[in-house]
């Protein structure tokens, strides 16, 4: 355990320091998204704007975790034994069911829901935003929130770590993904700090994967094959969401092998 009388200084400055990489990573935002604007061709403008996009994170976070994050402090609470599937999927259940309560709510106050509009890209871009949504955003987000700032908000308490980077994840989503991103964010923050960052970006990865798939379907399939496909995914995340969640309750996530 990290107590406070026990922390470094250049640990105790890092917490206070936590929130300075998220402001230098907007910063960076408004910077390049005029430079992207500055080339001609759109897919190539799109192109740049995603890989922009990625180094905006990094960039900042590396710098920080550079200075204030301890590479010993990481692998200390390592447990190899979690499942991250079974906290995954119970996470991507109980994050449904509370978004969907939680839209409810929002819509009642006439807001606009945000969506992934593809209508009109052409493979490039396609192949492009699918990239982007599996490849660059997983790690990128994975990097700052949970190798970066997770670990550099250890010294104030694993709870306290897990519950503020997630709060920083989910601030930085659209409105209508607050609770998802909330929820998500402390599945992964437990995945990356119980198991490995390696698994943390695979899981990100495939949660990105799936909405990306829906969103490619939606535009391009008529409108009672998507009902159908998505009812579908509800039907068989509810059976497996409930199963996982009945699992982590129990305290049944371990991947051991019983002797």
């Amino acid at each position: 355990m990290y107590r406070s009388s026990d922390v470094k200084k250049r640990d105790r400055i890092g917490v206070y320091l936590c929130v300075l990489p998220l402001i230098a990573r907007f910063v960076l935002s408004y910077l390049f998204s005029h430079v992207s604007t500055c080339v001609q061709n759109d897919t190539v403008s799109y192109l740049l704007s995603s890989v922009l996009g990625a180094l905006e994170w990094v960039l900042p976070f590396g710098i920080y975790s550079m200075l204030f994050v301890r590479q010993k402090v990481i692998e200390s609470h390592r447990v190899k034994t979690y499942n991250p599937w079974i906290i995954f999927f119970c996470a991507y259940f109980v994050a449904g069911i509370m978004t969907i309560a939680y839209n409810v709510i929002l819509s009642k106050f006439g807001y606009s829901f945000p969506s992934d509009d593809i209508n009109g890209f052409g493979i490039g871009k396609i192949a492009i935003f699918v990239l982007t949504s599996v490849v660059l955003v997983p790690f990128a987000e994975e990097y700052s929130f949970r190798k970066v700032i997770l670990f550099s908000l250890l010294p104030v308490g694993k709870v306290n770590a897990i519950f503020i980077s997630a709060f920083m994840f989910a601030i930085c989503h659209n409105v209508a993904s607050y609770i998802y991103s909330f929820v998500m964010g402390i599945a992964l923050a437990i995945i990356c700090l119980k198991r490995s960052f390696g698994y943390s970006v695979l899981i990100h990865a495939v949660n990105n994967a799936i909405s990306c798939a829906f969103a490619i379907m939606q535009n391009n399939m008529s409108e009672n094959i998507y009902r159908t496909i998505s009812f579908a995914r509800f039907a068989v995340v509810c059976v497996v969401g409930v199963l996982c969640t009945a699992l982590v309750i129990k305290g049944r996530y371990s991947c051991a092998k019983k002797s």
